[in-house]
């Protein structure tokens, strides 16, 4: 082999591995671009996806702010409802008092009306005293069941009013005039039809 001959096997090997390494750089060059671009897809999904995760956040944090508000306003709600509570519960407590003071001023005029009632014995029990309950062992001295009342004569009721024992007419006024003119045998004028 001459030497004209080696020298284009090396140059023709050395071009060989030029054309190779420009292509392996080139494919190089794509894969690492390739690469980039993916991996810039990828970083834009994370980012799209960690944008959408803030905005749930931010929604939670909302609807925790709103809960919390709205369990103040409870709060507050029945710490006022309590107070109305309190209020109203120490009105009737005053009320009551008052009804008791009441009561207690009643039956202390009751006894000074007794005192000076000429109707009321020395042991201050009425000798006709229509206040008596059932059950009471003054109010049945015959126990038969019933109560007794005393009256104050035969004609006379408790309230010292002559007792009227005609029966009771419901029937207009005028209606009732021009019956009882009619059935009164007394009268001599008969109303006319």
């Amino acid at each position: 082999m001459d030497s004209t001959t080696v020298i284009w096997i090396v140059i023709a090997v050395v071009v060989v591995l030029a054309i190779i390494a420009v292509v392996v750089a080139l494919n190089s060059r794509r894969a690492r671009a390739a690469r980039e671009a993916q991996q810039r897809r990828r970083a834009e999904e994370v980012r799209s996806e960690a944008q959408r995760t803030q905005e749930r956040a931010a929604e939670h944090e909302v609807a925790a702010a709103q809960a919390s508000a709205a369990a103040a306003q409870a709060q507050a709600d029945a710490r006022a409802a309590q107070v109305e509570a309190d209020r109203l519960a120490r009105a009737g407590a005053e009320r009551q008092e008052e009804a008791a003071s009441l009561r207690s001023e009643t039956e202390e005029q009751l006894r000074k009306a007794d005192k000076l009632d000429p109707d009321v014995n020395a042991d201050r029990r009425a000798v006709a005293d229509d206040r008596r309950r059932p059950g009471d062992p003054d109010s049945d001295p015959d126990r038969d069941g019933e109560p007794d009342v005393a009256r104050r004569g035969p004609e006379r009721n408790q309230d010292d009013r002559p007792i009227d024992d005609r029966p009771i007419d419901d029937r207009p006024i005028d209606d009732r005039a021009t019956r009882r003119a009619a059935d009164d045998p007394r009268s001599g004028d008969r109303p006319r039809t």
